[in-house]
């Protein structure tokens, strides 16, 4: 089996979920809010999965819990706005009567635990180099450039299990 890149698997941990039904995809935007919602967790699975495989110098292990805060505080893990995208990625809709924490809990622990097993700590090193060169980025931008990073890699999309409508190219630059 060969070995996904770095960036394949912050992308597989990031998009993790039920797939699809073949016919159906994500719109851009809402593409960016499940990035968005998922990627604060998924920062914090990777860096715990990839401490002990890392010098304490490398940058995951200094800035890694500081991005996942910065990322949530500026919108992501944001639940209300990632619900919607769920219900549709698994085809049922979340109970009214469930708490949005609990769903943030269940989410975030299903994260962790595909994170558990995508990420070879053999990457951690590079998964570590591009979480630095990310780190700048808001977290609108990051969404949106691991969006269009799927868009541009089909076999990520079937990788995923999740894929991202085709955008029309009137007014592309």
């Amino acid at each position: 089996m060969p070995s996904k890149t770095p960036i394949a698997l912050l992308l597989a941990a990031t998009l993790a979920g039920p797939a699809l039904a073949q016919s159906d995809c994500l719109t851009e935007a809402e593409g960016r809010s499940v990035v968005a919602y998922a990627l604060p967790a998924a920062i914090e699975a990777t860096a715990a999965r990839c401490r002990p495989a890392l010098p304490a110098s490398a940058w995951l292990n200094r800035g890694g819990a500081s991005l996942a805060a910065r990322y949530r505080r500026d919108g992501g893990g944001n639940a209300a706005a990632a619900l919607p995208v769920f219900e549709k990625l698994s085809g049922q809709q979340v109970p009214d009567m469930l708490d949005p924490s609990t769903v943030t809990n269940i989410v975030e622990k299903l994260i962790s635990d595909r994170i558990g097993t995508a990420v070879a700590t053999r990457d951690c090193a590079a998964v570590s180099r591009i979480a630095e060169q990310i780190s700048p980025l808001p977290i609108g931008n990051v969404a949106a450039l691991l969006v269009g990073l799927v868009q541009l890699d089909r076999s990520l999309a079937s990788r995923t299990g999740i894929s991202i409508c085709p955008t029309s190219t009137a007014g592309a630059r």
